[in-house]
């Protein structure tokens, strides 16, 4: 599997968990969301910089 591949899959992985976050924690759902898409970025920047 290339690395586009899995940042593909993290990034589909990120929309589909901060949809479901918005709709669950509603107020909170921001930090939430922002905490997803920090972890999903720092992921995908260490797969890209250790291929």
């Amino acid at each position: 599997m290339s690395n586009f591949a899995i940042m593909v899959l993290l990034l589909a992985v990120g929309s589909v968990a901060s949809f479901i976050v918005t709709n669950k924690a509603g107020k909170n759902s921001n930090k939430i969301n922002m905490g997803i898409w920090a972890a999903l970025t720092i992921t995908s920047l260490c797969l890209w910089y250790f291929k």
